[in-house]
Formats: C-alpha cells, sequence, structure tokens
C-alpha cells in the first residue's frame, strides 16, 4: 500500500526512463496562438484545445510563451 504522499515517487520511478518523444502525436495538428491574434481568435482555439493551454509562437514558429483559459 503506498500512501498518497509516496504516489509521487512512484510516478517519478515508473516514468524516469521515458523520453517526451514517445508521447508526441505526429499526426495531429497542433493548434498555436500567434501575438497578433484577437481575442476571438485565442477563445475558439482554447475551446478546440482539450488542455486548455496553448504554445504562443512567431511568425518563424519559435516558442514565446503560453496562454491558459483561466488567464483569458
Amino acid at each position: 500500500f503506498r500512501s498518497p504522499a509516496n504516489q509521487g515517487e512512484f510516478v517519478q520511478g515508473m516514468l524516469s526512463g521515458l523520453s517526451v518523444g514517445q508521447f508526441l502525436k505526429r499526426d495531429e495538428l497542433l493548434l498555436v496562438l500567434h501575438p497578433e491574434d484577437r481575442l476571438a481568435t485565442v477563445l475558439d482555439r482554447l475551446t478546440e484545445n482539450p488542455h486548455a493551454i496553448l504554445p504562443v509562437t512567431d511568425c518563424e514558429g519559435r516558442f514565446l510563451g503560453v496562454v491558459s483559459l483561466e488567464e483569458v
């Protein structure tokens, strides 16, 4: 029996040998935001996204930050 206090250690041990690449879904369209996007666009994309958080990229695809539904 593991207490909730030890569950974090258990999960960390289970996942320690995995890499992010193993979780990538290359065939999925990645929704992103751009600094010039209007609020309506931001809300549309956030509601289309099951994670309620989206990356913000510049016109060359460089990561700038994230926007979450809570922030809007």
